[in-house]
């Protein structure tokens, strides 16, 4: 039933899978980057248009606010309730209808939920503010949002945001922050795998999305990375793991180099050194450790 509804509502699958998390095996940031590689777009929340859970916009999943860390159910039906009385149509309006706390607002504004206004993130910040230094018994004072220019927030600044904030991007895959720091490397993305022959020497680099050491596998590691293009399977042999162990089970993001192998139609990088890339833990998913029991399917 679900391989499917897999096939022919792809959509209204991978919506359900958001809404009923935590659950299986994937986290939720997974199941959003294998959406879009499916060519499902996901759009992030939206101040007028997310309810608390995630929704089918036209053939497209719509983010809920429950997603959003410190928007919890009362700010939810807050939001849902005064936008009966019509939408929101700027920051302004928005805070003095529903008074929400000054976190559960800034997160708003930090993860796009009010892009849809045409005003950067960093000037709502600041604007906010100053709304918040308002007496909620005074008449309400229209500043300028435009009073102080703010640099709008960079690629690695949203990312950043998003996943601190609700532990995916809509927008980004966090590989596209990492790709220029290993150009040159010779590195390959999982795309590329498909033209590889087996015995070649090859350079993958990817986010970690699952650690594997079955029982059965006789102290043989399974990793699988994730890059913007899809999934690469890394094994590791048990003394590669040894060597690697800190790397392996604790980086969230890794360049691995080894030999590609192509067997039965499964594509697999038989590890022979791995180094972690530099990065920002609040741009990445925390790290998964090693799962002792688990089958990677």
């Amino acid at each position: 039933r679900s391989a499917w509804l897999k096939l022919y509502y792809p959509c209204e699958y991978y919506c359900a899978l958001l809404n009923c998390q935590p659950m299986g095996f994937y986290s939720p940031e997974v199941i959003v980057n294998h959406a879009k590689r499916k060519g499902i777009v996901v759009l992030p929340v939206d101040i007028n248009l997310s309810r608390a859970r995630c929704t089918v916009e036209g053939g497209k999943i719509r983010l809920g606010f429950r997603y959003v860390k410190a928007v919890g159910e009362k700010a939810w039906q807050k939001i849902e309730e005064e936008r009966k009385r019509g939408p929101y149509t700027s920051l302004d309006d928005f805070y003095i209808r529903t008074r929400l706390e000054r976190e559960a607002v800034e997160n708003l504004i930090t993860v796009g939920a009010f892009d849809s206004f045409g005003v950067p993130r960093r000037q709502l910040l600041w604007h906010l503010r100053m709304l918040m230094q308002q007496r909620s018994d005074t008449v309400p004072l229209q500043l300028p949002v435009s009073g102080v220019q703010l640099p709008d927030m960079t690629l690695e600044d949203e990312l950043a945001g998003d996943y601190q904030l609700q532990g995916l991007s809509a927008k980004h895959h966090p590989m596209e922050v990492f790709r220029h720091q290993v150009a040159g490397d010779g590195i390959l993305q999982s795309s590329d795998l498909n033209r590889a022959r087996t015995g070649m020497k090859v350079r993958v680099a990817g986010c970690v999305i699952c650690r594997q050491a079955p029982g059965t596998a006789k102290g043989h590691v399974f990793i699988t990375l994730e890059d913007e293009r899809g999934l690469i399977n890394v094994i590791l042999r048990p003394r590669v793991y040894e060597k690697y162990r800190q790397i392996a089970r604790l980086e969230p993001v890794i360049i691995v180099e080894g030999i590609f192998q192509r067997h039965s139609g499964v594509v697999n990088v038989i590890a022979e050194h791995l180094r972690p890339i530099p990065h920002h833990q609040e741009a990445l998913p925390q790290p998964m450790p090693v799962a002792r029991v688990r089958n990677f399917a």
